[in-house]
């Protein structure tokens, strides 16, 4: 691995934990650890699992200061991102060819699981043999998250 995270063409990006209350872990990852983060998002996206379309709806934020960052999601659908679910704790890695990184993945016995919308795919998960899960992003995925990078953590109202 290079000082810069990259290892071949894989760039490590961000590690992610799934948690119940995304303000609450929020919280507890700036006054612990001394982070700061970017503004919370609620996104719903249609994604293919498994070969099969699903719904999912979860919070998401990252730490600033990075790479790498960290992400907490918190799922609000059920199925996917959460513990009832696939429990999607994860590595992302920045890959400048999605479809030829996942098939050198699925050459090392890695399944293909989780599909974001996109042709050619955009993001696509992993699942490794050990349990693992892999995030691979493409490169149109970058810009949108400097632009996140760019926001800073609000509180709820209370």
């Amino acid at each position: 691995m290079r000082d810069d995270g990259v290892v071949g063409d894989l760039e490590l990006y961000h590690s992610a934990v799934v948690v119940d209350d995304i303000h609450a872990a929020v919280e507890l990852y700036r006054t612990a650890a001394g982070l700061e983060f970017t503004e919370v998002k609620d996104l719903a996206i249609t994604l293919t699992v498994d070969g099969e379309l699903r719904d999912t709806e979860f919070f998401a934020v990252y730490s600033r200061g990075g790479p790498p960052y960290l992400e907490l999601i918190q799922d609000r659908s059920g199925g996917v991102w959460g513990r009832s679910g696939l429990e999607l704790r994860h590595l992302g890695f920045f890959v400048p060819d999605v479809a030829a990184a996942v098939l050198r993945f699925e050459a090392q016995n890695c399944t293909a699981r989780v599909v974001f919308p996109g042709s050619p795919p955009r993001i696509v998960f992993v699942q490794t043999p050990g349990g693992t899960w892999i995030e691979l992003l493409g490169p149109d995925a970058r810009s949108s998250f400097a632009r996140w990078q760019e926001t800073s953590y609000q509180p709820p109202e209370h």
